[in-house]
């Protein structure tokens, strides 16, 4: 299995800010978006934090949401892109359709599968999306590919997803 542009896993921050005498909320969050609060900041830091086990496996469940799915259609398109992170949606899409399981594969594992028939489509696949909603809606993950799928085929689309320890 070739594993192309992945991400880097689950990563976070923890800023401190030390303050001389007490802040509102209001002057806080405004410190945090850019506003100084002269005299006022002692010590201002931030450290990268360590997602535990415990957080990567929510991530996973939320990523199935036991109630709803968050993540259950997945599309195809006919127009080649490059993937990227800013991708929202899959260009010259053709297609998209529910996916037929949609479950937590083992702790930090997610899975997403569909099986495209016979009759669904015909066309050469060059992108796959990863979508939280029948139409529209938010696109998770890309994948740039370039699949024939034809009257005499079915195609059948397994995404996995791996929450990595940062």
């Amino acid at each position: 299995m070739e594993i192309v542009n992945e991400s880097p896993g689950l990563r976070g921050s923890l800023r401190l800010v030390t303050w001389d005498g007490d802040v509102s909320d209001t002057e806080a969050l405004a410190y945090l978006d850019g506003l100084w609060l002269p005299g006022r900041v002692v010590r201002d830091v931030t450290q990268r934090n360590l997602i535990t086990n415990v957080g990567r496996a929510l991530v996973t469940s939320l990523g199935v949401a036991a109630g709803g799915t968050a993540y259950g259609w997945i599309a195809v398109g006919t127009s080649a892109i490059t993937p990227a992170a800013t991708n929202t949606t899959l260009t010259g899409e053709l297609t998209r359709k529910a996916c037929s399981t949609v479950a937590v594969l083992s702790t930090y594992y997610m899975r997403f599968v569909t099986n495209f028939t016979t009759g669904d489509f015909n066309a050469t696949v060059l992108g796959f999306g990863l979508f939280d909603a029948a139409a529209a809606g938010n696109m998770g993950a890309f994948v740039s590919a370039n699949v024939l799928k034809d009257s005499s085929h079915s195609l059948l689309a397994e995404w996995r997803w791996n929450v990595l320890a940062s």
